[in-house]
């Protein structure tokens, strides 16, 4: 995990997360999320198995 800041990726992943109620502008702005959120997971070179990463990954997945 990049030292200098090891929660970046937990604090970002909820904001990337599309939801049903703005599905249209979700979908605009998906390349753009993943094109945020990509980098910063991309930094970590362990500790995949945590609830943190999990969820990054996971949003990562849903945005394509």
């Amino acid at each position: 995990m990049p030292p200098d800041r090891p929660f970046e990726a937990a604090e970002g992943a909820p904001l990337f997360r599309p939801c049903a109620c703005c599905a249209a502008t979700c979908q605009a702005h998906r390349g753009e999320a993943r094109g945020l959120l990509a980098p910063v997971y991309d930094r970590f070179t362990e500790g995949f198995g945590t609830q943190d990463l999990k969820e990054a990954k996971a949003v990562l997945d849903e945005l394509g």
